[in-house]
């Protein structure tokens, strides 16, 4: 083989070592990267299984003990709480800030569910929550008013991120957090208690000033039975009401039952015709022996007015020193019947009632009667027109005695004119009887003189 050919393949042959070389070299480097990837694949694997393993675990529950009524509202008090805990120590140099047990900002929403209630609250912002930690919530809720008693879930969604791994290259963690949407709910109690329901609500007399009867009728709504159930009705503060007896005894009052209870009320003299509230609550024994009271009921009292009289048009003028008797007319323009009603009239110097009082019967309202007054008048009285207060003392649907406002009515005192001042001019007469005493005596004596002379006359002729 010539020299040429030689050094031709040694150089091959070099060059297919150094290819085989490179070749080995590649190989080594792709077996590295691939063994750096498993490597890395591995680890990240191992903390994320292990980080997935430990993820919050929240749970709900109603704090305190309530047992809600139908037909109420209530404000429940929600307590959410991280119950999550480590199974295996995990071995990892990350700080707590990568705990996948801790929930990132909850949120969380209430729902009414299949629970026979309404829910008015809407999402609620808590938080972080880390292992062993809890927030609580307000939720306010309405009881629908036929809901049975039992035991109902109050579902809540909750919203949130935590932890998902990390992998930590070159003194920098890389973090992927998972997003998570968690059902759960919470436990309520809706109770088989008493429920009332009222019906009609109605008044006898209460008007203004007056003693009054409030009539309630009620219904028990609810799926529990009360023993020795007493009815209260209270009113409400700075209310012109006044509560006389204001407890009726029910006894058992059982689901579906009727009642009709009264109380007897007093109206302030200064209150207005007006819708007052008023309130009724129960207390019971329940099944087990447990005294309960229901939530108040609020409603409104109407209170009418008093009775109202009015005088139709009458002119009424004596003279000084006169008696006279007069009629008025009285007309009931309240609301209420005045029972046995008399009509009086307050007769103030310079006057003196002769017959003051005048009983008109019953007055029902809008219904006409008409009262007759004698009175008299001093001889000395200045005329001039002059006031009286005429007012009806009667008797309520209730028997209780009152008396109405007064009205005004005005009596004109005016002078005498003519032959009829003239007659009851005292002085003129006082003069007039002088004279005319005066005159008779003179006639009587000048016919006494007469008369004596005469006789003087005869005795001297017979003598």
């Amino acid at each position: 083989m010539p020299l040429g050919s030689d050094a031709m393949i040694r150089t091959s042959d070099h060059g297919q070592a150094r290819c085989t070389m490179n070749t080995q070299r590649s190989h080594s480097r792709i077996w590295l990267s691939v063994l750096c990837i498993v490597c890395i694949g591995c680890t990240v694997g191992c903390v994320s299984a292990a980080m997935i393993q430990e993820v919050p675990d929240l749970e709900a529950r109603v704090a305190g003990t309530y047992e809600l009524s139908p037909g109420t509202d209530a404000q429940l008090t929600i307590r959410i709480s991280n119950i999550a805990v480590m199974s295996g120590e995990l071995k990892t140099d990350m700080n707590s800030a990568y705990d996948s047990r801790i929930a990132l900002g909850v949120r969380a929403t209430p729902h009414s569910g299949t629970a026979p209630l309404t829910v008015k609250s809407g999402a609620v912002l808590i938080g972080d929550l880390a292992p062993g930690g809890q927030r609580e919530i307000s939720v306010h809720v309405t009881i629908a008013q036929d809901a049975a008693p039992g035991v109902y879930d109050l579902p809540l969604t909750l919203l949130y991120n935590y932890v998902g791994s990390t992998v930590e290259y070159e003194s920098e963690v890389q973090t992927l957090y998972i997003s998570k949407q968690d059902e759960i709910a919470a436990q309520i109690t809706i109770a088989d208690n008493v429920q009332v329901n009222l019906h009609s609500i109605s008044v006898d007399s209460l008007n203004i000033g007056h003693q009054g009867i409030i009539t309630l009728e009620i219904e028990n709504t609810g799926h529990g039975t009360g023993y020795n159930t007493v009815a209260h009705y209270y009113s409400a503060p700075n209310s012109p009401l006044t509560v006389i007896d204001g407890t009726a005894f029910i006894g058992t009052f059982a689901p579906g039952q009727r009642e009709t209870l009264m109380f007897k009320l007093s109206v302030n003299r200064n209150a207005e015709a007006a819708s007052y509230p008023g309130g009724l609550m129960l207390e019971y024994i329940d099944d087990s022996g447990i005294a309960h009271r229901t939530d108040p009921r609020m409603f409104g009292v109407q209170v009418g007015e008093k009775l109202a009289i009015e005088i139709l048009d009458s002119h009424i003028s004596m003279h000084p020193g006169e008696t006279k008797t007069f009629e008025i007319e009285i007309v009931n323009t309240g609301v209420t019947t005045a029972h046995g009603a008399q009509s009086k009239i307050s007769a103030l110097i310079p006057f003196v009632g002769v017959h003051d009082l005048y009983s008109l019967g019953d007055l029902e309202p809008g219904a006409t009667a008409k009262a007759e007054f004698t009175i008299s008048v001093d001889a000395q009285a200045v005329t001039k027109p002059y006031k009286m207060d005429l007012f009806v003392r009667y008797k309520d649907d209730l028997g209780n005695s009152r008396v109405s406002d007064a009205v005004m009515i005005t009596i004109d005192v005016v002078p005498r004119t003519g032959l009829d001042a003239f007659l009851h001019n005292m002085i003129l007469l006082s003069v007039l009887g002088g004279l005319i005493v005066i005159l008779l005596y003179g006639a009587y004596a000048i016919r006494a003189d007469k008369k004596e002379k005469t006789d003087r006359i005869t005795k001297d002729k017979e003598d």
